[in-house]
């Protein structure tokens, strides 16, 4: 690969990973643009889940005293309490997922530029390989660069 190629290749590489750094920091932005809906959303159905359990009969005994639990202001607390549990988890996973995203696409980033460095400068990569066992018929009709070349694209 001559310099040009090899110019062009850093470009276009450096150009698809800054692209899907784009597109993790979309998805993160999406993730937050629908929070103060979802949060919202989800305090009405745990307001609905508490008054459930309060008045059916078939969630009876899941609340010990429920008198007490209304007066201590424990049913109006809880939806919004549980909602933010469930949105600090979410926001947690957001970021566990850009995490493993963002590893993602700085590894390949990092195998394609170390794959050209084995491409222009194969022999700054031979004592990595020197003693390394192949099998001999993959040898076959290979010249010396090129089975040192093969050995180090592995």
């Amino acid at each position: 690969m001559d310099a040009k190629e090899a110019s062009v290749f850093l470009t276009k590489t450096f150009s698809r990973g800054l692209l899907e750094f784009g597109n993790i920091m979309s998805f993160r932005r999406i993730a937050r643009l629908g929070l103060p809906y979802a949060k919202e959303s989800l305090e009405k159905w745990y307001e609905k889940f508490v008054e459930d359990l309060l008045t059916k009969p078939e969630y009876e005994g899941m609340i010990k005293d429920p008198d007490a639990f209304l007066q201590k202001g424990f049913a109006g607390q809880l939806p919004g309490q549980m909602a933010l549990g469930a949105v600090t988890t979410f926001e947690s996973k957001i970021d566990s997922a850009s995490l493993v995203f963002g590893h993602s696409v700085l590894d390949n980033i990092a195998f394609q530029y170390c794959r050209l460095s084995v491409d222009v400068a194969p022999e700054d990569w031979s004592g990595k390989v020197e003693n390394q066992k192949v099998e001999l018929r993959s040898l076959a009709n290979m010249t010396y660069d090129e089975i040192g070349s093969s050995t180090l694209r592995v």
